[in-house]
């Protein structure tokens, strides 16, 4: 048997001293190694705050100046894994990023003046024997660390700083035991709301986006759910606004694939609720949703290249994108599994692109002649008529 030629082996290696030992790891095991590979580093920092107060109930918290040096160093060491608890990533270059920027390099002196702060939560939070009673200073070792308001800040300084800076902002410590319970995740949400947030910031509060990510990352595959920087490449990546249109088209639910066209953000304005728990719960498979993505991309691609000259055809391709994506999975998931798109033959979805793109044309021109095709792409009612009829066909 294969254990009796294992320990053999073993036995024979290891004659003179042990050089060879043999444990069985079970596939759960092996996956949550990977799962704790694929996790942010943890962030411990030992955080010096000047003029700090403290608050004891209900949780305990500091809250005080910290040199804007100190916060370039932060990001400089740990990038955007400071934010791995907040609803977004540092965005990069924008307006409002522009203007922290600015400040600090024409108005240093007033930068605690003028901007909000940061808000950090720590798993655990202990001062630092040092200066006494005295709290103009105060040095606090923090461990599990993660900046769920201020990415933009510390983004900023962290590209803008590369010497010496007068500069200090506001930031209160916050001890929370677990980041991720219900508490951790209110207080994260609350601090963000006096910002200009969207609901697709909240998606990031929602432990099944990163279960998926995690997923995915083992087959390295990057998936970014959070608002950020772009991913450097999408070749062997994708966001969440790919992820979830991707889901609506696969969807049975025509009022999904509406939404997907219409009004993308009604698939998330609610991540407590339906359509978006129907889409993200813990039965999405990760592979499923790659796959899907990538299926989406080709059908994409082909429907460009195949589309006809008739002005119905194109206004088809520009208008009904989403919905004929979702007629074209249909069909090709009527042949093959959606979960593996690189098994599905390219003359597979070549077919289901063609009969699609003129099954759709031929019952517009025969029912819809004097519909204008914006509209009746964000139709439930219509667009469910077609796709009955075009499936009977």
């Amino acid at each position: 048997d294969i254990q009796g030629k294992i320990d053999e082996f073993i036995k024979s290696q290891n004659d003179t001293s042990e050089l060879f030992f043999f444990s069985s790891v079970t596939q759960r095991e092996l996956f949550q190694h990977f799962v704790h590979e694929a996790a942010p580093p943890q962030i411990d920092l030992s955080i010096r705050l000047a003029h700090y107060g403290l608050v004891d109930s209900p949780l305990k918290a500091v809250y005080g100046q910290v040199s804007a040096v100190d916060v370039a160093a932060w990001y400089k060491a740990y990038g955007n894994n400071l934010f791995a608890g907040n609803i977004r990533n540092f965005l990069g270059s924008s307006e409002v990023n522009a203007a922290i920027s600015t400040t600090l390099a024409t108005d240093a002196e007033h930068f605690w003046f003028y901007n909000n702060g940061i808000t950090i939560i720590s798993e655990s939070l202990k001062r630092q024997a040092i200066g006494g009673h005295d709290r103009s200073i105060g040095i606090f070792d923090c461990t599990k660390v993660t900046i769920v308001n201020g990415a933009q800040t510390v983004g900023t300084i962290g590209r803008t700083l590369t010497g010496d800076s007068s500069s200090f902002l506001q930031a209160r410590i916050i001890e929370v035991s677990d980041p991720e319970s219900s508490l951790g995740k209110q207080i994260t949400k609350a601090s963000n709301t006096q910002n200009k947030i969207d609901a697709r910031n909240f998606v990031a509060l929602d432990p099944e986006q990163e279960r998926i990510r995690t997923e995915l990352l083992i087959e390295k595959v990057a998936y970014e759910y959070r608002e950020g920087e772009p991913l450097e490449s999408t070749i062997d990546g994708f966001d969440f606004l790919e992820a979830v249109i991707a889901l609506a088209c696969a969807s049975n639910e025509m009022s999904f694939v509406a939404l997907s066209k219409g009004y993308v953000g009604g698939l998330y304005v609610d991540i407590t609720a339906s359509p978006y728990k129907a889409l993200f719960n813990s039965s999405t498979s990760s592979r499923r949703l790659w796959s899907l993505v990538q299926l989406l991309r080709r059908i994409d691609k082909i429907v460009k290249l195949k589309a006809g000259g008739s002005p119905t055809q194109r206004g088809i391709v520009v208008h009904g994108n989403r919905f004929i994506a979702h007629c074209m999975l249909r069909q090709v998931g009527k042949a093959a599994d959606l979960s593996a798109n690189d098994l599905i033959k390219d003359d597979l979805v070549e077919g289901a692109v063609a009969g699609v793109l003129s099954g759709v044309e031929k019952i517009i021109d025969k029912d819809y002649a004097d519909a204008y095709l914006a509209p009746l792409f964000k139709n439930v009612k219509k667009c469910t008529d077609i796709r009955t009829k075009l499936e009977k066909a």
